[in-house]
Order: C-alpha cells, then sequence, then structure tokens
C-alpha cells in the first residue's frame, strides 16, 4: 500500500503492481476495516470519510485530532488483513437495449466491426462488478465490459441524459440514476430505481455488487423518486413571498455518504453561515437559508428574531437598512428584502430557533445535483425547528470579510506540480454552480506541467483544483463530484473557499502555495476562534 497526502486532510491509498480485481477487494476491505468500531476507538476517530474509486482509497481526516504520518502507520497493518471473504450480492437489471433508448448501440457496433446482435449478446453475457460510484448519486462504475465494447467518450458530451440510461465508456457500464449531463454511449436503458432517497440504502448498487443485464422486449418508464419537501408546520413563521434566484435550506452538509456518489453539500460559505447562526443564538449546525441575488422576499407570519450574514445584498427590513451578523426582532407583517448587490454572492439567514426542515442520511442541506431537498419556491412558509433561545452572541465585525478582486487565495500543490512561487494567477468565468466555479488562467503553460488529459477517477477532497482538457482550471465547491478523473493541481485550503465562492464572475485571484501541515494550522486556528463563541 502506498499512501500519498492530497490536500490538508486526505491520504490517498494506492496499490501499486496489483491487478484490478485484487485492488478492488483491497480497497473494499480496507475501508470496511477503516469502520470497524476498534479502529474507531483508537486514531481511527480521525477518519471522517474513505471514497473508492477504480485504483484507489481516499482516506479524509479531521486535521484537529492526527496528522497524516501516525494515521498512514495506523492503517497500514489493516491493509490486506485476512477475512472470510462475503458473497457479494447479485443484482439483476433489465435493459431494453438499442432504438431510442440505446442512441449510441450503432455507434458502438461500428467502432467493434459487430452486428447490433452481437453487442447487446456480449454485454449482457458479460460477469459484470461493481467498482465504486461516483460523479453522481447511485451512479456506479460497473466493471467487466468486454474489450471488444470498449469505446471513448463522447466528443462533445449530451446536455442531458436521460434517468435510466445504460452507457458504456472506456472499459466501464454505468447507468445514469436521473437527468444528467453525460459523454457516455448510450446502448439501452432501464426501468430500475437507481437511487431513491426515501429506502434506508439509497443506492441500488454498491461496491462489490454482481450485476446482471438482462434483455428485454419493452421498456416502461416507473415514477421516479421524489425530492423530499419542507416538512409542514402548523405554525409557520416566516412566508416566502419572492423566492429569488437559487434559495435553498442548508445545514453543515452530510459527509460520510461519498461512497454513494454523494456530495457533503452545505453553505458555500461556512464560516459566515456559522457566524449568522451564533449571532441568532443557534448551535453553529442549525438549518438556515443560503441565497444569491436576486434575493428571496420574505414576511414574518408572528414575532421572530433572525440574523443574516455573508454576502450584503443591502437589506431592509421594512424599509430601513439593518446590520450583519446581528440578532434582529420582527413582528408579524414586518418584510424583509435585498435591494442590491453590494458585496459576495451568497447571503444567509438564520432564524432564532432553526429552520424546520426534513433530514436525509442525517442532513437537511439541499443538493441540487442529487435531488435532495430544493429550491425554496415562492409561497412557502417556514417554520422553527425548536423554541429560540432567549438572545443571540455578540459577534465582532470582520471576522469573515468578504473578498475583494485580486486577493490570495492559499493552496496545497498536487504531488508533484509545484505551483509558481509567486502563484498561480486565475480568472473566475460566468460558469458556475453549487458544485464548482470554472477559471481561465494566463499561464499557457499549465497542460504542458501536467500533461494534460484524465487519469483513472480518484477520490475528490474538498478545495480540489482540477486541471481539465480544455486547459481551464475548476475550483470544486460545495456540491462537488464525489469522484473525478482529472488531473488534480491543487487543493484549495479549506479556510479560504469560501473567499472563491464569494467571487463574482471576471474576479482575478492569486493562488499562493503553501505546505499541508499550514493547511491543518489555518483549521484548527478557524476553530479555536470559533469555539470562543460557543
Amino acid at each position: 500500500m502506498n499512501p500519498r497526502e492530497e490536500g490538508e486532510n486526505g491520504l490517498l491509498m494506492t496499490w501499486p503492481g496489483l491487478s484490478p480485481g485484487e485492488t478492488r477487494a483491497r480497497i473494499r476491505l480496507l475501508r470496511e476495516r477503516l469502520t470497524a468500531p476498534e479502529f474507531k476507538r483508537g486514531i481511527g476517530r480521525a477518519v471522517e470519510e474513505s471514497v473508492p474509486a477504480l485504483e484507489s482509497l481516499l482516506v479524509l481526516y479531521d486535521p484537529q485530532v492526527t496528522e497524516p504520518e501516525p494515521l498512514a502507520e495506523a492503517i497500514r497493518p489493516l491493509d490486506g488483513v485476512a477475512a472470510a471473504a462475503s458473497v457479494p450480492r447479485e443484482i439483476e437489471i433489465e435493459v431494453k437495449y438499442g432504438g431510442s433508448e440505446g442512441a449510441d448501440i450503432d455507434r458502438v457496433a461500428r467502432a467493434s466491426g459487430r452486428a447490433v446482435e452481437d453487442i447487446v449478446r456480449m454485454h449482457s453475457g458479460a460477469a459484470h462488478e461493481v467498482a465504486f460510484l461516483g460523479f453522481m448519486p447511485g451512479f456506479a462504475y460497473i466493471a467487466g465490459l468486454p474489450s471488444e465494447l470498449a469505446v471513448p467518450r463522447l466528443d462533445s458530451p449530451r446536455t442531458r441524459v436521460p434517468a435510466g440510461s445504460v452507457a458504456v465508456a472506456g472499459s466501464f457500464t454505468g447507468i445514469y440514476p436521473g437527468p444528467s449531463p453525460g459523454g457516455w454511449n448510450l446502448i439501452g436503458r432501464t426501468a430500475a430505481p437507481l437511487w431513491d432517497i426515501a429506502r434506508p440504502e439509497p443506492a441500488l448498487l454498491g461496491p462489490g455488487d454482481r450485476v446482471r443485464f438482462l434483455p428485454v422486449s419493452e421498456w416502461k418508464e416507473k415514477p421516479r423518486p421524489q425530492a423530499a419537501a419542507a416538512r409542514t408546520d402548523p405554525e409557520p413563521v416566516l412566508a416566502v413571498e419572492a423566492a429569488g434566484l437559487v434559495t435553498t435550506i442548508q445545514d453543515l452538509g452530510r459527509p460520510g455518504h461519498a461512497h454513494l456518489g454523494v456530495s457533503p453539500s452545505g453553505p458555500m460559505d461556512p464560516l459566515a453561515f456559522r457566524l449568522a447562526n451564533l449571532a441568532a443564538g443557534n448551535g453553529s449546525g442549525a438549518a438556515g437559508l443560503e441565497f444569491t441575488f436576486p434575493a428571496p422576499r420574505l414576511r414574518a407570519l408572528a414575532g421572530l428574531s433572525l440574523a443574516l450574514g455573508g454576502a450584503d445584498f443591502a437589506a431592509r427590513i421594512d424599509g430601513r437598512a439593518v446590520p450583519y451578523f446581528e440578532r434582529l426582532d420582527l413582528k408579524a407583517g414586518d418584510e424583509l428584502r435585498f435591494e442590491r448587490p453590494v458585496a459576495g454572492q451568497w447571503g444567509y439567514l438564520a432564524l432564532a430557533g432553526g429552520i424546520a426542515a426534513p433530514r436525509v442520511l442525517g442532513s437537511a442541506a439541499a443538493d441540487l445535483r442529487s435531488g435532495i431537498g430544493g429550491r425554496i419556491e415562492v409561497g412557502a412558509r417556514l417554520a422553527r425547528e425548536r423554541p429560540p433561545s432567549a438572545d443571540g452572541r455578540r459577534i465582532p465585525p470582520g471576522l469573515a470579510p468578504l473578498p475583494s478582486d485580486g486577493i490570495a487565495v492559499r493552496a496545497v500543490p498536487a504531488e508533484g506540480l509545484p505551483l509558481p512561487p509567486q502563484g498561480l494567477f486565475l480568472t473566475l468565468t460566468p460558469q458556475r454552480d453549487r458544485g464548482g466555479y470554472r477559471t481561465s488562467c494566463s499561464e499557457g503553460s499549465l497542460l504542458s506541467i501536467t500533461g494534460g488529459g484524465t487519469l483513472p477517477s480518484e477520490g475528490i477532497p474538498a478545495g480540489t483544483v482540477q486541471l481539465p482538457p480544455d486547459g481551464r482550471p475548476i475550483a470544486l465547491l460545495a456540491e462537488r463530484p464525489t469522484t473525478g478523473g482529472y488531473r488534480k493541481l491543487a487543493f484549495i485550503a479549506s479556510v479560504d473557499l469560501r473567499l472563491i465562492a464569494q467571487l463574482p464572475p471576471g474576479a482575478r485571484l492569486r493562488l499562493v502555495p503553501i505546505e499541508a501541515a499550514e493547511g491543518r494550522r489555518l483549521v484548527r486556528a478557524e476553530r479555536e476562534a470559533l469555539s470562543r463563541f460557543g
């Protein structure tokens, strides 16, 4: 086993020299050992997540508990420990091959020099095994595709692939759990529910499962699982009179489910979110609103208290300007509106008592890519989760400053790819969402430095800066994919991720190289500062 550091809090485990099957077995076994109670009672309590991929296992840990060297030494004896082989699950997937459901099967047939009937026979007759999940919740990378059917991804990805599409690319079969952009070759479609958040185990397939594809002559769409709706409460306190552009309920997210392809989600600016909650008198992780501009317009249905934080959108309560990171009291009928963007991109509203919302996989955070939660719509009514505390906490100004153009952002370079000592200059483009911000770079040599192209998919730590083949780096944020095959350029310090999130399109920034140990020190310092407020 070969561990290497990934950013400030990641260890990427690889097994050079082993066959693909041996590597997958090692990954599954080590992941089981990392979650065993006996390991968790010791240094293993630092392990927050382990993300399996094709040839590696990413272990994410709490830098306040341990450093990478002692954790790697504690993990090493777990590798390859003999265990009774568990019997893999066998799951049958009915597939309607070809036709409108398999628009690319003729392309696959031409590339392989075989008839479509042979493609169906060879694909359905092969022994398939789930290697790992990634890209989107419930999306399984299924190994075992016959080499004759190995074809590259499409040159121009589709903007929308229908849910249930069965597709091939490289040496894998994949099934799209929900509508999504995608560049794989569509050979059929299934009605099997790959992802259903109403199930105790939302993903139908998991690493190590054996999959058998059964050809059928008819395909009939089944109702798709619906995202959990906001909970109805008999005593709502806030009415949404205008929904804004992107308004969601967030808490501190749902780490621990990356092995299912589920991103941690949570707020784009965690520090501002925490401080707004503390100002309102809540615990720092209480569910609150996150929004962009145009922002929502809200009306109090009863007396309530709240605090605002994050982006400055010129907040007004019944026409009077109000401060940020201070507890504000509203009476029934008061209207909160945001008049214009002044600074920042993501604003927060912390309702004293928290916002009542259903929990999915232990969190109320909306994850738009996963279909968990959703945008707040006009007419929604929001209730308190619990009775509010008597008062809030005083938050000194300046604890969560909004960034300006040209700001320096600290980042740990990827192994073997040192950033220039003066930093790497990037410009943010309009191509952005909660998953990540695409940038442009004045350094024309980036692709020559990294070699460009793609790699076998690996787990994605927070703050990863990917470099796709077009040479335009992507800073991955709250709803990032859990695995990816683009080259990793650097890992932004977690305390500085909020700075990128709050910058507008066109803003310039400079990635300044730091050591991973410095990133861990910054995490500890921020937590110490927050602990002073409870």
